[in-house]
């Protein structure tokens, strides 16, 4: 999100930039008051989200980052990239090419079972993907991982799952493939 004047360009010109550093269900708003204030909000949606928190348990919410820029809205995205690139990512891949992912869900919808999904990861496998990422396309108020273990077999719980592309093979998720979290569309 950036919240810029008016005469903001791509040189010059105030402007922040908006970001949260999570893949849910998010919203970012401002809203100027009658005195000319702007209030602006970005967290979880606070429509499509809940988390039980028991006694002595802790959540953390995501982080927002707020990046300011006088020059344009060329360099407040160059900043907001330069932190991502440099600062947020971390671990093996930081500074190393990523592995190439293929992700079912374009190509099946709800529509797949364990032989179009091994057909797609042995098609992508030969073509020089690195990774398989099974979508199931989990929406909003999903209770169960039905659809998921109906083809794949038993299911840790999670609704998107990631597997090595050296060897697609016929096994449940649990043995093949790490949780990776999910993404609700």
């Amino acid at each position: 999100m950036a919240l810029q004047r008016a005469t903001t360009t791509e040189e010059s010109g105030e402007v922040y930039g908006l970001s949260l550093v999570y893949s849910g269900n998010f919203i970012a708003e401002a809203e100027v008051d009658p005195f000319d204030t702007t209030r602006v909000r970005i967290g979880i949606s606070p429509d499509t989200f809940t988390w039980t928190l028991e006694p002595g348990d802790a959540f953390q919410a995501p982080e927002a980052i707020l990046v300011y820029s006088h020059a344009g809205l060329g360099p407040m995205s160059d900043a907001l990239h330069d932190l991502y690139r440099e600062r947020l990512a971390r671990g093996t891949w930081r500074d190393a090419p990523r592995p190439v992912l293929i992700n079912n869900w374009e190509a099946t919808y709800f529509g797949f079972d364990e032989t179009k999904l091994v057909e797609i990861a042995t098609s992508a496998r030969d073509l020089g993907v690195e990774l398989f990422v099974l979508d199931d396309g989990w929406f909003g108020q999903r209770d169960s991982d039905d659809l998921v273990r109906s083809a794949t077999g038993p299911s840790t719980g999670a609704s998107c799952r990631t597997a090595s592309m050296a060897s697609p093979r016929r096994s449940s998720p649990s043995a093949s493939s790490s949780v990776s979290g999910s993404s609700p569309r």
